[in-house]
């Protein structure tokens, strides 16, 4: 496949952080300053990412070089999410209340954005944006009078159709979910769907089995006692979910911050957590903004992997991994 020629400036170069599981972060050297909540991974090669003030970067030779990509009249917008389906097609996701949370699409590697949807509810915020091919897919929003906000497309998002009210638990007071990483929403293969919830009234996860069309809802052992805390992102699969959180105004407190959906937490990392991926059936990577942990054993035991920490991650079907963070901060997994 040729590659796209890219415009505008590029950022070269590496460096090294050993970890403890003989495994490295390789750190992508940028001048980036913005807060990076977005990252999406392509294959080894391919990476976007995104975040506040309008940034929007990506790689087509695994990190050696990253390339502003820019949504002209975007640069107040805080992109809090990107779901790459290739290195030409990607979908954006800004958040922010009202018509600040929006939703853009290139098919040509950036060089241009047609916005797609513009969030109609006036009260309402995306959090979350995710496909399960390239046609279907749904974006996540806080609650609008008393229920979740769920939108789906079926044509690659040319409409956005709202989940009727009636296909959706009730949301609680002060219970919305956490735009942090972009993980709060997870799809699988045949139509599944999850999202997980913080806040006061949240800690717990939603599920739809039908492309997002209906939904049900479970409680989790989470506390969640104040608006900081609760759950804020989830890995799942047709076999099982792992979900993440704590209280992010406590970074180096780790209670209540795992729960599984049909194992026992034995040992849970000692800090907030903002995202968690799997990478085989029994390997998870988890990050917070303190550090990064891995399972091997179906996230019921975590180890230190590496002190550096990020606010998501994005993993491949081959196991690639990346992630993004303060700063301006992207790394790739060796």
């Amino acid at each position: 496949m040729e590659r796209p020629r890219l415009g505008l400036r590029a950022w070269t170069g590496f460096f090294f952080l050993v970890t403890t599981l003989g495994a490295e972060w390789k750190m992508a050297r940028t001048p980036l300053r913005a807060n990076l909540r977005g990252v999406s991974a392509v294959s080894k090669e391919v990476v976007w990412a995104s975040g506040t003030n309008g940034t929007v970067v990506m790689s087509n030779d695994g990190g050696v070089n990253f390339y502003h990509r820019p949504v002209p009249g975007g640069e107040a917008l805080d992109f809090r999410d990107i779901e790459a389906r290739s290195i030409d097609t990607v979908y954006l996701m800004s958040s922010g209340p009202g018509d600040a949370s929006r939703i853009y699409k290139t098919q040509d590697s950036g060089g241009s954005w047609r916005l797609q949807l513009t969030n109609p509810d006036k009260d309402g915020f995306f959090d979350a944006l995710a496909f399960w091919d390239d046609s279907r897919g749904l974006v996540l929003g806080d609650p609008v009078n008393g229920r979740f906000s769920i939108r789906i497309t079926e044509d690659g998002g040319e409409t956005w159709r709202a989940v009727e009210t009636e296909a959706m638990p009730a949301a609680r007071a002060e219970e919305a979910a956490f735009a942090a990483s972009g993980t709060c929403l997870s799809v699988a293969p045949g139509g599944l769907a999850w999202f997980v919830t913080g806040g006061a009234g949240g800690g717990r996860v939603f599920h739809s089995r039908n492309w997002g069309k209906t939904w049900t809802v479970e409680e989790t052992s989470v506390p969640h006692p104040v608006a900081s805390s609760g759950l804020f992102s989830i890995a799942a699969t047709a076999g099982g979910w792992i979900a993440v959180g704590g209280d992010y105004r406590q970074e180096v407190n780790g209670a209540g911050n795992l729960a599984l959906s049909n194992l026992q937490v034995k040992a849970a990392p000692p800090i907030f957590l903002s995202a968690v991926v799997w990478r085989s059936a029994k390997e998870a990577i988890a990050v917070g903004p303190r550090g990064t942990f891995r399972s091997t054993d179906s996230g019921q035991t975590w180890e230190l992997a590496s002190e550096e920490g990020f606010h998501t991650l994005s993993t491949t079907v081959n196991g690639a991994l990346f992630a993004a963070g303060a700063r301006g901060r992207i790394a790739r997994w060796d």
